[in-house]
């Protein structure tokens, strides 16, 4: 049956990769249909499906489209991704019940592609070394002459033919214009033949990269044979293709080749070649710069069975695992995968692309510019945010499986703003603050000019229009060109093959080095971040000890009562080193914020009635707990200590502050400029050249990017915000959370903001909103300790630096000496109801 109708209304005549057109869309419902009819038949369904209906012809609808032709097509050139006459026709023919195009008896493809690419891999790792070695090349020249060719060796023409005819005949390919046994001498891809007449034979259906399909994202999968032509117009060659790795900002193809080396000695071996997108060149170290003109996919052959052939045993010390490109993630990894994405209203296919382009799946991945390190490369803030206390080089250490916690961890709080693809999950890890704005593929991100001027400086690399921008679209783009080659087309094999009932447990967060855990029959030691009832029995032993120390009449533990939540974080923490401090006096290696068992048996001792007072009053009922605030300013508070302290980390590399004056953090400070106060960028480089003070302008850039939105007033100037917060406590306007208080009234916490006056300025409370300009200085809280405060700020001593600041029993702040010019903490409540 043969269907070649004229295209209908409204329908393009082909759509391919790229496209955006409404016919993209009834492709796409088209596509889920027919994966629902085959999953309800009992057969695969389509890969990808069920998509998006987004009228974007993206490479996820290429793939479905492309398995579609495969079932329904038996001639391998209409295997080419691209929705023409004869692939409408037949999504309409195979919806509306009609038989498919491939008669009855047609015998099916006897291999999938993926274990045709597997096995093409794990050929060449056994018989292609990383560089050319005597008499490789022997073997893959004696199995091809014995099998293909009818001449001897020494006469077949160009050498680089060997390598892919070799291997698509030990893969068992079965298209009549690759391999035909019955005649050894080939037919019309064979050693000899000249490329570019092959090429416009058009008997083989090649992908071309002349004609924009690979400045489009297209590229050859593991095994497939790309083509290269020199630049003289006449000198061709071919390789195999193994993987496209990304190094600096720069893409590079890994491929095998067969060549000659010094002296005509043939050999084998792995090179890398520079990939420049835009020309599309490949420029071979130590030769000239080719093009390449296209490859052949095996996704486009056949393959039956493979010839039996004897391989010659591995030299010593290449390991066994080299036969996967994932040895080092166990079932268990991809199972939680599955529980993450669940827990996170995501597809965990779009968390493994994000991985993947953040780390290659690699649990040991390290960034040394800023020490970025694991599946999604945090930084060294983030995981002490998330509750990892032993440092990067720790995390790093641990298996992939045991980071998913930390995954779930991080993208837990974006769950609000739907997670449903790829590029929302790469938003959030690229730039949360940015989440609220959309994912429209056009939506600007980050720009050279603002907004995050230093966000683009960073990354200017995912800009591929080179229009000083980076959109949605170039972070979805990023994450295709990373996501290809062996390791990661196995990852996703076995992701989808993980079953997902009962899904398996996420691993518990593994203990940071520390104390040994107890035996059985005694209680955990608890650090932050632990979780359970252990920490709530703790918390309430706490509560019980600070109602305690009231009633008779004693100083309480600053931060208590605690909600009995069952969740170690960093106000449970500061309350049992408070305690410690207490129960401990003169140890000060006891003051460690860890409940281990010297601290659980002071808990019992003094929660059970023995304190420092000989006769403690009878137990008191624990105050009741606060109700819980506005989980959206909770959050906003964490984020501005989590960006508060990646600020901090990122002007002071290896321990080492960084100056304003420093060139590279220019970028930087005409960030805080633009992005915090609003300027342009004349204005922004002005103020940089002036050396004007820019603390304002570094908190207000935090706030905006933590998620402030227009509840804050961004200014160059720290009176202007705090004035503006005054008058939102005078209003009583409890929409805004944030509020102006006095510096004796209120106890700062971890994401406020601690006012004072600068060279005897006389600012307070009080005038801090007439008008009159008067230096001042504001910095961020990031941890309350008992006794004191760490605070981050902006323009301190040139750089972003932090420091101490002292307070009293009850967490004020204290103001003699050299803190006598506090007048104020900028609060953000995070309970709308509460003053």
């Amino acid at each position: 049956m043969t269907l070649s109708p004229p295209p209908l209304p409204g329908r393009p005549r082909a759509l391919a990769l790229g496209a955006v057109h409404p016919a993209v869309g009834e492709v796409q419902t088209k596509l889920n249909e027919v994966h629902a009819r085959e999953l309800a038949a009992g057969r695969p369904g389509l890969p990808f499906a069920p998509l998006t209906v987004d009228m974007l012809f993206g490479p996820r609808t290429r793939a479905a489209v492309l398995e579609f032709q495969r079932r329904v097509f038996v001639d391998p050139g209409d295997h080419d991704g691209v929705v023409g006459l004869r692939t409408w026709a037949q999504l309409d023919a195979f919806l509306a019940g009609a038989p498919p195009l491939a008669p009855p008896d047609s015998p099916p493809r006897a291999r999938p592609v993926p274990e045709v690419r597997r096995d093409a891999l794990a050929l060449l790792r056994a018989h292609v070394p990383s560089t050319a070695g005597d008499g490789v090349f022997d073997v893959i020249a004696k199995d091809y002459g014995a099998a293909c060719l009818r001449h001897p060796v020494p006469r077949c023409g160009t050498t680089c033919g060997f390598l892919p005819h070799w291997l698509l005949w030990r893969l068992g390919c079965q298209d009549r214009e690759i391999v035909n046994r019955a005649e050894p001498g080939g037919y019309v891809y064979r050693p000899g033949q000249n490329i570019r007449r092959l090429w416009n034979l058009g008997q083989l259906p090649f992908v071309s990269a002349l004609n924009g399909e690979l400045a489009a994202g297209q590229r050859p999968g593991p095994g497939d044979i790309v083509f290269i032509r020199g630049a003289d117009n006449r000198s061709e060659h071919v390789c195999v293709f193994l993987e496209e790795v990304q190094r600096a900002g720069r893409t590079f193809w890994r491929s095998a080749d067969a060549g000659q080396r010094e002296g005509g000695l043939e050999c084998a071996r792995e090179r890398e070649r520079e990939l420049v997108l835009g020309p599309r060149t490949a420029s071979l170290r130590g030769g000239q710069d080719r093009t390449v003109i296209g490859w052949l996919s095996l996704a486009h052959l056949n393959f039956g069975e493979a010839p039996a052939v004897t391989d010659p045993p591995r030299t010593t010390g290449e390991a066994d695992a080299e036969s996967s490109a994932t040895a080092d993630l166990s079932d268990a990894f991809f199972a939680g995968m599955r529980a993450v994405g669940a827990a996170l209203d995501a597809q965990p296919l779009h968390l493994l692309q994000v991985m993947m382009a953040e780390s290659g799946i690699r649990a040991d991945a390290h960034n040394a510019h800023g020490h970025a390190s694991g599946l999604i490369q945090f930084m060294p803030a983030t995981l002490l945010r998330l509750g990892w206390t032993a440092g990067h080089e720790a995390f790093r250490r641990l298996s992939a499986e045991e980071q998913l916690p930390f995954v779930e961890r991080f993208y837990r709080p974006y769950k609000r703003y739907s997670l449903n693809s790829t590029a929302r999950l790469y938003q959030a890890t690229f730039l949360p603050a940015t989440l609220a704005g959309g994912s429209d593929p056009d939506t600007v991100l980050t720009g050279r000019d603002g907004p995050y001027p230093s966000a683009y400086a960073a990354n200017s690399g995912l800009d591929r229009r080179r229009d000083g921008t980076i959109r949605v679209s170039d972070l979805t783009a990023a994450v295709d060109r990373r996501c290809r080659g062996p390791r990661w087309e196995e990852a996703r094999a076995r992701l989808e093959g993980a079953s997902p009932l009962p899904p398996a447990p996420i691993p518990p967060v593994p203990v940071p080095p520390g104390p040994t855990p107890p035996g059985p029959g005694t209680r955990p030691t608890l650090r932050a971040g632990a979780q359970g009832e252990a920490v709530r029995e703790a918390q309430h032993l706490l509560n019980v000890i600070h109602a305690r120390e009231l009633a008779a009449g004693r100083p309480a533990l600053p931060g208590a009562p605690l909600a009995e939540d069952g969740a170690f974080g960093q106000r449970t923490r500061a309350v049992t080193v408070a305690f410690q401090q207490l129960a401990f006096p003169g140890q000060p290696r006891e003051h460690d914020g860890v409940i281990g068992s010297r601290t659980w048996a002071r808990l019992d001792e003094w929660a059970g009635g023995a304190g420092p007072s000989p006769q403690p009053p009878p137990p008191q009922p624990v105050p009741p707990t606060p109700p819980p605030g506005d989980p959206a300013w909770t959050q906003f508070k964490a984020d501005v200590v989590r960006i508060a302290l990646e600020e901090d980390a990122r002007w002071h590399p290896g321990g080492a502050a960084r100056s304003e004056t420093d060139p590279a953090m220019r970028p930087v400070l005409r960030g805080y400029w633009m992005d915090g106060a609003g300027l342009g960028g004349v204005a922004a480089d002005r103020a940089i050249d002036d050396r004007t003070p820019w603390s304002a302008a570094f908190i207000s850039w935090v706030m905006r990017r933590a998620g402030a939105g227009d509840r804050f007033r961004y200014a160059a100037g720290h009176t202007v915000y705090c004035a503006a917060a005054k008058r939102n406590r005078l209003r009583g306007d409890l929409a805004n959370p944030f509020w102006l208080s006095r510096i004796t009234e209120v106890a700062p916490q971890p994401g406020d903001l601690v006012c004072t006056g600068r060279q005897d300025s006389g600012v307070t409370f009080e005038n801090v909103d007439d008008g009159q300009a008067r230096p001042s200085h504001c910095d961020i809280v990031v941890e309350a300790a008992p006794g004191r405060l760490t605070v981050i700020g902006g323009n301190v001593g040139n750089t972003v630096g932090r420091k101490l600041i002292r307070v009293d029993e009850r967490g004020l702040v204290l103001t003699d000496g050299g803190q006598r010019q506090y007048y104020a903490v900028l609060r953000v409540r995070t309970d709308p109801t509460r003053e």
